[in-house]
């Protein structure tokens, strides 16, 4: 037998923990490009979030810089939210962030001004944007969909490159002075990436330079995984469980649920249940424990659930077992969608915009195999940088402790001297 029946209960808990269903959020009253504008929903009905919760603006205005938040409406009606660091020297090169799956924009903000990426690229003059995909806290709005309808939730990562992208892209140029971006993406963000330039090749002209941080296209296959919590949760997560999910209305997991996230909170700060959330921490990103501050621990990871749909979840234990290929309906969906019994594979000979990819040798859904594998496929590579730490992971990139020293002095050192 694979697993023993002790660690099969312990994985359907997760799985339990995870399908909680969400709330609606807030709404703004904004013009969207002048054509369009966005009721205010009266506080009442507001999702109510625990105290302490910090908002992509309310950060980025606590570090001492302007903020602006922006809003586009994508071609299939999603309503996005996107957010700008104002600095005192504006007109510099436009760099857009995009961060992975269930997460929101405000996580590429939590250590501080000093340590984060996207702040020390704002001070460093850089015209910092960061998005939020459909379905996340500050996205879950659209023109007819409400989003406790599975209408709403139709979507996969290949949506969120196909269409959301475009609007972070060409908003940011819009309202810049810039024909071209850069672009970095962590994780997810990285797979929307190769989604949209390679789908929609007209875009890689749009992209001055993309720094990609744990690329997930090509990953480590089902049965080499490192973290058995992984191999356990994609091996169950096969065509039934998604139909069961759907049909029990479970369209989204990891919501920025009030529960969830003082949950998450408590047990993961300094507490005696500490030490059991940062090995499940550390079974669903690589253990490296010794590289955060683990007494906000618990306040990183109070911010993290952003929402992301089980179409979008589903999609990518596909591509562990398989290959970095359209969304998998069956062989007679397939069929009808795509003219083949199988989803086609993503012509990554097409995403020309050139790439940097930093990845860590302990991250859990990557090894060397699968980056060379990846960088092979791509025409444009320019940089691979493997972390010189061993047990650097997954996560690092937002919250490593040595994130500074090994990643982001030599990338912005790195920008600082590109020239396309």
């Amino acid at each position: 037998m694979l697993f023993n029946r002790d660690f099969l209960k312990f994985i359907i808990f997760i799985y339990i923990f995870k399908f909680s269903l969400s709330q609606n959020s807030n709404r703004c009253d904004l013009n969207i490009g002048g054509i369009a504008r966005i009721t205010r929903v009266p506080p009442e009905k507001r999702s109510k979030l625990p105290p302490g919760f910090k908002t992509t603006g309310d950060i980025i205005k606590e570090n001492g810089f302007g903020y602006k938040k922006y809003q586009g409406i994508t071609e299939d009606g999603y309503i996005l939210t996107y957010h700008r660091i104002i600095t005192k020297t504006p007109g510099g090169q436009p760099v857009l962030f995009q961060i992975g799956l269930s997460t929101t924009s405000d996580c590429w903000l939590l250590t501080g001004r000093k340590t984060d990426l996207a702040f020390q690229l704002a001070d460093a003059g850089y015209d910092v944007w960061l998005g939020d995909r459909r379905g996340n806290w500050y996205s879950r709005e659209h023109v007819k969909y409400k989003p406790n309808s599975k209408e709403f939730w139709d979507f996969s990562f290949h949506e969120s490159g196909m269409y959301d992208l475009p609007v972070f892209i060409d908003g940011i140029i819009h309202n810049t002075e810039y024909s071209k971006i850069i672009y970095v993406g962590h994780s997810m963000g990285c797979t929307e990436f190769f989604v949209l330039m390679s789908v929609r090749p007209e875009y890689n002209e749009k992209i001055k330079l993309a720094i990609l941080l744990a690329p997930v296209a090509i990953p480590t296959p089902v049965q080499e995984l490192k973290s058995p919590l992984l191999r356990a949760s994609i091996t169950l997560a096969g065509p039934s469980l998604y139909k069961t999910g759907m049909q029990q209305r479970l369209f989204e997991l990891t919501p920025r649920d009030p529960l969830f996230m003082e949950t998450l909170r408590q047990c993961c700060g300094p507490s005696d249940f500490q030490p059991i959330c940062l090995t499940v921490f550390g079974l669903s990103f690589g253990e490296d424990r010794r590289n955060y501050n683990l007494t906000l621990m618990g306040d990183k990871l109070f911010q993290w659930p952003g929402g992301a749909s089980l179409k979008t979840e589903y999609h990518i234990t596909q591509i562990f077992k398989r290959e970095f290929s359209f969304f998998d309906y069956g062989m007679s969906e397939n069929l009808r969608r795509y003219n083949s019994t199988k989803p086609p594979m993503y012509p990554l000979e097409r995403v020309t915009a050139p790439i940097a990819m930093y990845w860590g040798e302990n991250d859990v859904f990557l090894d060397q195999k699968g980056i060379d594998k990846l960088v092979s496929r791509l025409p444009n590579v320019i940089k691979v940088h493997k972390v010189e730490d061993p047990m650097y992971n997954h996560m690092d990139f937002l919250w490593g402790l040595n994130t500074n020293d090994l990643v982001n002095y030599k990338l912005i050192d790195f920008l600082n001297n590109y020239n396309d």
